[in-house]
């Protein structure tokens, strides 16, 4: 009797020790995403007029290439504006990724270093500007853009002709958006109009000039 129990406990323990690999089995497999190769850069000028054509993107997972779905913006290089083009892919287990570019087409491409340190026109309020991107002129980043106790930091663009572009952000009162007016004005000075797009203030806008007091 004794050798009998002794052997139902061996088969016990031996069959729950395999149910368990079975269940623990795939757990810990590794899941690999979508990786893209971006031809060109992410963010690119476009002189009005002229042709555009997209660079495209690749997508991969791993070594296997994937199928990219392009979806945004169509740019029209004849219509000075920002726009939007965004690149998806899906790998095997069913998880979308994506990419983005801009593309500002423009009157002229900018050629103003707008970097610095700012002070708000009759407030004590400062800022910094910055290139986004390393050795690119007209493609900026502003440390705050109003006077309220939170700074809203933004990315404008210098559109070649006077006029700046402020592209969509988020702050503590909410996302905020481009408002027409924005704009360089006389004696190194920056003009931000921008909206708040949501937020309990939704629908808000400002209005800062902005002046240069150290390169």
């Amino acid at each position: 009797m004794k050798i009998y129990k002794l052997a139902l406990v061996a088969f016990l323990t031996m069959f729950l020790f395999s149910s368990c690999e079975k269940t623990t089995e795939g757990l810990s497999e590794t899941i690999y995403h979508a990786s893209f190769r971006m031809a060109g850069d992410d963010f690119m000028f476009v002189i009005l007029g002229s042709e555009f054509t997209d660079p495209g993107v690749r997508a991969f997972q791993r070594e296997q290439e994937l199928e990219v779905t392009v979806t945004g913006d169509e740019v029209d290089p004849d219509t000075p504006g920002v726009y939007f083009i965004k690149y998806s892919a899906t790998n095997s287990d069913g998880y979308k990724r994506s990419v983005k570019r801009t593309v500002a087409v423009v009157n002229a491409i900018p050629t103003l270093n707008l970097a610095g340190e700012y002070q708000a026109v009759g407030r004590t309020n400062t800022m910094t500007v910055t290139p986004n991107m390393d050795g690119v002129i007209g493609y900026w980043h502003a440390s705050n853009s109003w006077w309220q106790t939170y700074p809203i930091p933004l990315d404008f663009i210098d559109m070649g002709d006077g006029t700046l572009y402020i592209l969509d952000g988020v702050s503590p009162y909410g996302t905020h958006g481009n408002y027409p007016g924005s704009k360089i004005e006389p004696d190194d000075q920056l003009r931000f109009r921008a909206i708040l797009k949501t937020g309990s203030s939704a629908g808000a806008t400002w209005n800062t000039v902005w002046k240069k007091i150290a390169d």
